[in-house]
C-alpha cells in the first residue's frame, strides 16, 4: 500500500521531523501525526521507569527494576497523586509507587494488570490481576500489600492468608490471630524481610 511505502522511505531516508513536516503529502497529509510518531525518538524517566522511543517504529522500549519489555509508541502522560505516579502511553497504564526501600509496579494493559514489587534486593514474582478487583482495591494494592497478603480494614470476600503467607511476619504493637491483625496501640508495625513493612492504624486489620 502507499502508506506502508511512505513508511519505507520515511525510514530508508532517516528524514528528520523537519524533513517530514515540510513535505506535501496531498490526499496523505492527515496521516502527517502518524508519520511524525513513527520517525520520532524520545526517551523519558520517570523514577525507576526509562521510556526509550525507538526512532522509524511503532514501539517503545519500557525499562523497569523487573525486566525490559516493548509497548507500543504513543504520546505520554502522566500525573502524580498519593505517592502514585501515573503514567500512560498510548493504551498502556503504569502506576508506579516507590517508597521505604521499596518498588510497586502496576501495568496495565489490554489483557489484563500485571504487578510487581521489588523491596531491597529481592524481587516478589509477577502476579495478573482482574482490572475491576484492581479498580475496587487501587489503594490499598499499593500502600497495603506485602508480597501475596494485603491487609484490609474491613471485612471481604476474598481468599484468606494461608498459614505459609503468614509465617515470615514479625509485629510490633499487635497480634495476629484467625487471619486478622489486632493493632493494640497508634502506630501498629508489620514486616515482612522479603516484602518491607507497614505502619497501620489502631484496630482490626484482615488479611
Amino acid at each position: 500500500t502507499l502508506l506502508k511505502t511512505f513508511l519505507k522511505i520515511i525510514e530508508t531516508e532517516k528524514m528528520s521531523m523537519e524533513e517530514i513536516t515540510s513535505i506535501d503529502w496531498g490526499a496523505f497529509s492527515d496521516m502527517l501525526p502518524l508519520f511524525l510518531t513513527f520517525a520520532r525518538k524520545k526517551e523519558v524517566w520517570f523514577k525507576s521507569l526509562h521510556i526509550e522511543e525507538i526512532p522509524y517504529s511503532f514501539v517503545s522500549l519500557l525499562t523497569t527494576p523487573f525486566g525490559e519489555w516493548y509497548i507500543s509508541k504513543g504520546k505520554i502522560n502522566f500525573r502524580e497523586y498519593d505517592d502514585i505516579l501515573e503514567i500512560q502511553v498510548g493504551l498502556h497504564k503504569l502506576y508506579l509507587y516507590e517508597k521505604d526501600n521499596k518498588i510497586v509496579l502496576y501495568h496495565q494493559h489490554q489483557r489484563g494488570v500485571d504487578g510487581y514489587e521489588k523491596y531491597g534486593d529481592h524481587i516478589h514474582p509477577r502476579c495478573r490481576i482482574d482490572e475491576e478487583f484492581f479498580k475496587n482495591h487501587f489503594h490499598v494494592l499499593f500502600e497495603k500489600r506485602l508480597g501475596d497478603i494485603v491487609f484490609y480494614s474491613d471485612e471481604r470476600t476474598l481468599q484468606p492468608a494461608t498459614e505459609n503467607n503468614l509465617q515470615k511476619l514479625q509485629v510490633v504493637n499487635g497480634i495476629i490471630t484467625e487471619n486478622k491483625l489486632i493493632i493494640n496501640t497508634p502506630g501498629g508495625i508489620v514486616y515482612h524481610p522479603e516484602h518491607g513493612r507497614l505502619v497501620l492504624n489502631e484496630g482490626t486489620w484482615y488479611i
